[in-house]
């Protein structure tokens, strides 16, 4: 049977016009869509391949309601923290499973795995009172200043908090003893990608402007974004109407739940064709980089897809990346000369990159040469800026052939065997003796969490070291 038209002249009863027709000739249709589609959630990817998850809500500063996923690892001192960019969600660090994804990889190694959703992300939720039409007024400046410094400090108040129950079943320690030895052995570890590595340094830098402490030990950025110099002209061409048309029309870009599934569907027909394989692997290397043969990592999973799809788009978000591009800085969001004066005491936004001299952890910098999303001469600068100030704590390491998604969707095995090595050669290289008493005067010491510092030669034949 044919779908039916929508009446012209409606006289239809509204009730009778749904169930005949909307229900019974549209909804089947989407309802053997979502039957046909893996609509695993994360805790359930998690927890089906045997490890124990936690889904934890942080509130930020300014009245956010966001998320955070856990890999528990409850009596490790060394956590880390992944952070995705954008049109992504926490899903890119597990969603090749145990044996092919970076989560896991570094939950065996003996870390305790946070992984972090930016607001934008399901669930969109605001804390009570504050006005649900403001939720998409946010900028660059606002995830690194409120999303991860609320993440941050959740992850420190857990870790300290658990720990804190093994002391004391067995310290004559006092509480403030305690807090100040497990302080001294905890370790933090941020991991962001794209965006989320972008948001690092102005994150340390907004913490040590406000003098407050950012908790964190090490760092690792993933083709990192703030500079975007050598970006290719159409994130220049999507940047423009993005700022220029849409942004005077709506307030954000987001895609309905139910446009996802339809989204991964399309996905799962299409890879049947061989010839759509190819076209969407050449466009996809065009735009990201990478082989321009082969699977691209989109092309693996609907649940990439997915992953895409479920990030929402705020106007500033846009506006901020557009005018950084076109400006050619690494700055803070632009009010205007007004309210600039307001904000920050000058007419222009303060640089980022001028103020590098306060980041005071290491940094580790992993570049491709064939991402032409985040060029490596863009990210070559950050690594050049930081070691003008602090020339022990900036690293680099380069690799061929990956594209700009290559560091969280595709599984390369020695993409995450550098990681998971760089990871372990972040814990701290002093052992440190912490002395608790039990009834039984025990002693306890840090055991000492290094790794040479030579690379394996297999690594070495798949990158450059700058270091």
């Amino acid at each position: 049977m044919s779908i039916p038209l929508i009446p012209k002249i409606i006289k239809v009863q509204t009730a009778y016009f749904m169930k005949e027709y909307v229900y019974k000739y549209y909804f089947s249709t989407f309802n053997m869509i979502n039957n046909n589609l893996d609509k695993q959630t994360i805790k359930q990817m998690i927890t089906q391949s045997g490890y124990e998850y936690q889904e934890i809500e942080v509130e930020t500063e300014d009245g956010y309601i966001i998320n955070m996923n856990r890999i528990c690892n409850k009596e490790s001192y060394n956590a880390v923290y992944f952070q995705h960019g954008v049109l992504d969600n926490s899903l890119t660090w597990v969603v090749h499973g145990p044996s092919d994804s970076i989560a896991y990889q570094a939950h065996e190694s003996g870390f305790d795995v946070f992984m972090g959703n930016f607001r934008g992300v399901y669930p969109r939720k605001l804390v009570k009172g504050k006005d649900p039409k403001s939720y998409w007024e946010y900028s660059l400046d606002e995830l690194a200043k409120y999303d991860v410094q609320a993440f941050i400090q959740k992850i420190r108040d857990i870790k300290i908090k658990e720990l804190m129950a093994t002391y004391i079943k067995i310290s004559k320690l006092s509480e403030e003893e305690i807090i100040k030895d497990i302080e001294s052995r905890l370790t933090i570890t941020y991991v962001g990608h794209s965006l989320g590595g972008m948001t690092l340094p102005m994150y340390i830098i907004n913490q040590r402007i406000r003098q407050r402490p950012h908790y964190l030990t090490n760092a690792i950025l993933l083709s990192p974004a703030g500079i975007h110099t050598n970006a290719p002209i159409e994130v220049g061409i999507t940047g423009w109407i993005f700022t220029h048309i849409l942004a005077k029309l709506i307030s954000h870009v987001a895609i309905p739940k139910s446009v996802v599934s339809v989204f991964q569907k399309i996905h799962r027909d299409l890879r049947g064709l061989p010839a759509a394989r190819d076209l969407f692997t050449f466009i996809s290397s065009s735009t990201l980089g990478g082989n321009k043969i082969g699977d691209s990592p989109v092309w693996k999973s609907a649940k990439i897809v997915q992953s895409f799809l479920q990030f929402g788009f705020s106007r500033d978000l846009g506006i901020h990346f557009y005018t950084n591009w076109k400006q050619n800085k690494f700055q803070a969001f632009d009010f205007g000369k007004k309210k600039n004066i307001a904000m920050y005491g000058t007419e222009k936004p303060f640089n980022y990159l001028d103020h590098y001299h306060l980041i005071d952890i290491p940094i580790h910098f992993f570049i491709s040469l064939n991402d032409t999303l985040i060029r490596a001469d863009d990210i070559v600068e950050h690594y050049h800026t930081l070691k003008k100030h602090q020339k022990n704590l900036a690293h680099m390491k380069l690799f061929e052939g990956f594209s700009h998604v290559d560091f969280t969707y595709q599984s390369h095995h020695v993409m995450m065997h550098e990681i998971i090595t760089t990871l372990k050669k972040c814990q701290r290289k002093q052992i440190k003796s912490h002395e608790v008493q039990n009834n039984q005067q025990q002693s306890y010491q840090q055991k000492e969490f290094i790794d040479s510092d030579e690379l394996s030669s297999s690594i070495k034949s798949e990158q450059l070291n700058g270091d």
